[in-house]
């Protein structure tokens, strides 16, 4: 398994993505594997889909503001029944689904890092 990873980080108003002790969710490699082809190939526009594209490098980061992560949502709830039969992807897409609630419910935005 590779070492690289990707991360979703919760960042409030005011703080960046390298300060200590923001909220976190790793995606592994073989999440991203195994999700492509329910997440990308079932629908090829939105958010979820731009931010699964990717893994790694600068295409696979992207910062997503409070007021576009109900539309980022709205697009996991969408994919969430492709994916069932995947348990890693479905655990991955029910975690980014409540952190982007959380975010938005504290004005709060995600930011996307590749390590």
């Amino acid at each position: 398994m590779s070492l690289d990873m990707r991360r979703v980080l919760l960042v409030p108003a005011g703080a960046r993505p390298v300060d200590p002790g923001l909220n976190s969710l790793s995606m592994d490699e073989q999440v991203w594997e195994n999700g492509y082809p329910l997440v990308v190939g079932k629908a090829p526009h939105g958010l979820l889909q731009d931010f699964w594209r990717h893994y790694y490098g600068a295409s696979a980061e992207m910062f997503v503001a409070s007021d576009q992560l109900l539309e980022l949502h709205s697009d996991i709830m969408a994919a969430i029944p492709a994916c069932v039969g995947e348990m890693p992807v479905l655990r991955f897409l029910n975690d980014l689904g409540r952190m982007c609630l959380q975010a938005h419910g504290d004005g709060n935005g995600l930011q996307v890092i590749a390590d």
